[in-house]
């Protein structure tokens, strides 16, 4: 007898679309429908709308989606679906009508270009202009928030941690290369726990929407693009691999080059290099004002919209303990204002990583060093940034990017201040590229963030939690109303003391 798959729970995803578009879906596809093939087609349509909508910067912009992502979510079911909503005029496929000339084949890339290598076109679409909205344009009468179920069927399955760890553990073991530290424990409460006392909490206090939106809008209207433009005239970090998208072209996927080498590209074609984060970016002007106002508008409606509908979640990373909230994820102008609103402030732990860093160095074979003691004292002191960004003549921002691209980056990556800080903490750099040497380099972070985990949501949320009536957490800082200020300040202070952590907490 064939043994039967798991049953998998289903997956509630809550989304937004123009009411147009509900109603054309609803009309053919009725999710009050008792026919199961007529759910399936409901979600399906959902799906389908929702990835190109999303995905599409303005109306007149085509998404290009490859037959294979709708074949993998809804084997061949997707066409029909996708064929009526191309007939009711709500996607449009580019240049024609027909299909066959919305996409080429690879095998006919190779055929007409005469290079092996040339790869296909995948079909591209769009919402069509008399159903499109801007994102941030949506409000109760143009947009509805819709919420459909669908089974996770293409998703590999997540493997449940143990629990059986003690509460708080941390324990060193010696390597050849590297201190091992490993830091487990379970959480003091069930996810159901924390969600229940997040929705209690922020339900508790006003939040503008409109006022937010407003604000939103600004931002992405007052984007200056040249304030990412990369110099292509200076040799840092040429010979470092990098992360490089053609805006030109679909930017789905990245490419990775050496940067000189995109340095010189970008210097034959006059085009210009953007950076972002730690993905570089090769376009014009006006292309990568699009893509970054575009990347801007979904972020921020996302969250709008969540706000707008009381779509709140909370709930524990699996990956470092993080209590993850909306909150968390909020854009730090969003949560000005309701900070603002509410009579609220924050209280943040100063150098909060490398803080961490120092606390879990204290219990290894360095902490004896005298690089170490001194990189511990400035880390507690707030003043780390200020002597690396003095000695390197660059700003104290510059500084402390330049540190985290060293302590989280690769470990052979070129980073600009690396040389400096070998040479003034050489123990503490050797430590940090040993440990990620041994257990690849995104462990690191990964450590420092459960370490933090324990710190402030196992122990201060939950002292703060049980004298306060309003309480919120983003990470490395809690969120209190104004009046306990002292409270707060005196509940952190005694537990860092039983912890014997010097770390400094400052209000925002």
């Amino acid at each position: 007898m064939k043994k039967k798959k798991p049953y998998k729970k289903p997956i509630t995803k809550n989304i937004l679309l123009p009411t147009s578009i509900v109603d054309v879906i609803e009309k053919n596809w009725s999710s009050e429908s008792k026919s199961t093939r007529v759910k399936n087609r409901n979600v399906i349509a959902y799906r389908i709308a929702s990835k190109i909508y999303s995905d599409q910067r303005d109306c007149k912009y085509f998404v290009a989606v490859p037959s294979a992502y709708f074949m993998k979510l809804f084997a061949s079911n997707y066409r029909e679906v996708l064929s009526k909503l191309i007939e009711e005029g709500v996607i449009e496929t580019f240049s024609s009508k027909t299909s066959q000339a919305s996409y080429l084949t690879t095998a006919a890339a190779v055929k007409y270009t005469g290079n092996p290598k040339a790869k296909g076109l995948s079909k591209k679409y769009r919402i069509s202009k008399d159903f499109y909205i801007p994102l941030l344009e949506l409000n109760d009468e143009l947009g509805t928030s819709k919420y459909i179920v669908y089974k996770s069927n293409y998703k590999k399955p997540v493997k449940k941690r143990e629990t059986t760890t003690p509460q708080s553990t941390s324990t060193f073991k010696r390597g050849n290369k590297a201190t091992q530290v490993q830091i487990t424990y379970s959480p003091k409460k069930s996810a159901e726990e924390y969600e229940k006392e997040f929705l209690r909490n922020i339900s508790s206090i006003e939040i503008n929407t409109k006022k937010i939106e407003e604000e939103a809008k600004k931002k992405i209207d007052n984007l200056n693009e040249k304030d990412y433009i990369v110099s292509t005239n200076t040799e840092d970090g040429d010979n470092v691999y990098v992360k490089v998208y053609f805006l030109k072209r679909k930017i789905t996927k990245y490419h990775s080059y050496k940067l000189s080498r995109i340095k010189q590209e970008v210097n034959k074609t006059g085009e210009l290099l953007f950076k972002d984060k730690d993905s570089y970016y090769v376009g014009t002007l006006e292309q990568f004002r699009g893509y970054k106002k575009h990347n801007m508008t979904v972020s921020y409606s996302e969250t709008l919209n969540a706000l707008k509908t009381s779509d709140f979640y909370a709930k524990r990373n699996g990956n470092n303990n993080r209590l993850d909230t909306n909150i968390t994820n909020m854009p730090n102008f969003m949560l000005d204002i309701i900070k603002e609103d509410n009579n609220l402030e924050s209280m943040d732990l100063k150098n909060s990583q490398i803080s961490i860093l120092s606390y879990i160095l204290e219990d290894s074979e360095i902490k004896d060093a005298p690089d170490f003691l001194k990189f511990k004292e400035l880390c507690y002191n707030g003043m780390i940034y200020d002597v690396v960004a003095e000695k390197k003549n660059i700003s104290r921002s510059d500084a402390k990017v330049g540190f985290f691209e060293v302590l989280f980056g690769k470990v052979n990556g070129y980073y600009q201040v690396k040389p400096l800080l070998k040479e003034m903490f050489p123990s503490v750099i050797k430590w940090t590229d040993d440990y990620k040497t041994k257990h690849t380099y995104k462990c690191l972070a990964r450590l420092l963030q459960t370490k933090e985990s324990e710190i402030f949501i196992d122990n201060i949320y939950e002292r703060l939690n049980d004298e306060l009536d309003f309480i919120l957490t983003k990470h490395d800082s809690v969120i209190y109303k104004d009046e306990d200020r002292e409270k707060v300040q005196r509940i952190i202070q005694d537990f860092f003391e039983e912890i014997n952590f010097r770390g400094k907490m400052v209000i925002e």
